[in-house]
């Protein structure tokens, strides 16, 4: 998105994390570098869907 439609959703009440690096909303966010997850393991496609079922329910949505 561009800086004008981050400035307008920002207005509005919408936060997001920016994820073009020519806007200056990507060049000024403090956490672009935030590690979320730092494991490198390989899970089961049962323990991926799980994973991102406890996601959706306990974090995204609150």
């Amino acid at each position: 998105m561009s800086d004008e439609a981050q400035m307008t959703l920002r207005r509005n009440g919408f936060y997001f994390i920016p994820t073009n690096p020519d806007t200056i909303a990507y060049k000024t966010f403090a956490g672009k570098n935030l590690v979320l997850l730092n494991r490198s393991e390989n899970f089961s496609e049962s323990q991926r869907a799980d994973f991102l079922d406890r996601w959706v329910k306990h974090i995204r949505l609150k």
